[in-house]
């Protein structure tokens, strides 16, 4: 087919809008519970949320973060990252992986993908853990 005749079939990541009214109910009843009992930071939902999450991992410990940035952060520093460490990722990732490694104190190493997968090249890991010092 010409390039003037060809039709673009568009495939949505996500639908959000679909995603809501498929659970409009349930999420219009928690927002209004919530607003209703006026505590929006660490509420009961915020609790309840942790313990079921919890139990679904099999009476796991949870913690809430407000953002991916604060969940990136936290399991940085429980790692023991921080200054002056530095953190291999991949050069298309999201501003918050970065931001997360830089509050953490580390310095962000980006490595470039594979073009077979997408997902970081092992041998551009390599290379960036060569230039990075007390690797060999």
């Amino acid at each position: 087919m010409s390039e003037a005749g060809a039709t673009t079939a568009r495939i949505p990541q996500t639908d959000p809008k679909a995603n809501y009214l498929a659970h409009a109910a349930e999420i219009d009843r928690a927002i209004a519970e919530t607003l209703l009992h006026g505590q929006y930071i660490l509420g009961p939902q915020v609790a309840a949320f942790e313990q079921e999450f919890g139990h679904y991992l099999g009476d796991a410990s949870v913690v809430a973060v407000a953002s991916g940035t604060d969940a990136l952060h936290i399991a940085l520093r429980a790692g023991g990252i921080g200054s002056g460490d530095g953190v291999v990722t991949v050069s298309h990732t999201a501003v918050a992986t970065v931001a997360a490694i830089e509050l953490s104190g580390a310095i962000p190493v980006l490595a470039d993908v594979s073009p077979d997968n997408f997902t970081l090249d092992s041998k551009r890991l390599e290379e960036e853990l060569r230039r990075w010092p007390g690797h060999g």
